[in-house]
């Protein structure tokens, strides 16, 4: 049997990723190629805003966010991290309108900047 969560489990995951991105520190989404593991891999970090949740959905609004690219390859993965930590919160998909996370290319040289193209979101399992 699969397992499942309840609404109220699912509203409340929701309410985690916004509390850990809003307690008084701001979250980063760090877009790095496949080999992203720490710094290993990263191609560009973006400042998130604030999180805000629906049921169990946990979203951060793009607001023309972007960031200017440390490296150079292929976007594969995108890390949601804790600024003050670097702990990751969540991790997703990277692409041009699909993935988890849009962003403007997923073909990255160092110095492009790069900008997110839809609100990062999250949804609790089911």
């Amino acid at each position: 049997m699969a397992t499942t969560h309840s609404a109220t489990a699912r509203n409340d995951m929701a309410d985690a990723i916004a509390a850990l991105c809003n307690a008084g520190s701001q979250c980063t989404l760090v877009i790095g190629d496949s080999s992203l593991n720490g710094e290993t891999g990263v191609l560009v970090k973006i400042s998130l805003d604030d999180f805000t949740v629906s049921g169990p959905v946990a979203t951060s609004p793009s607001n023309g966010n972007s960031g200017t690219a440390t490296g150079s390859g292929t976007a594969a993965i995108a890390e949601v991290r804790d600024d003050p930590t670097g702990n990751v919160i969540f991790t997703g998909s990277v692409g041009v309108g699909s993935g988890e996370v849009q962003i403007s290319s997923t073909t990255i040289a160092e110095d492009d900047e790069i900008e997110l193209t839809a609100d990062v979101t999250w949804t609790a399992p089911s």
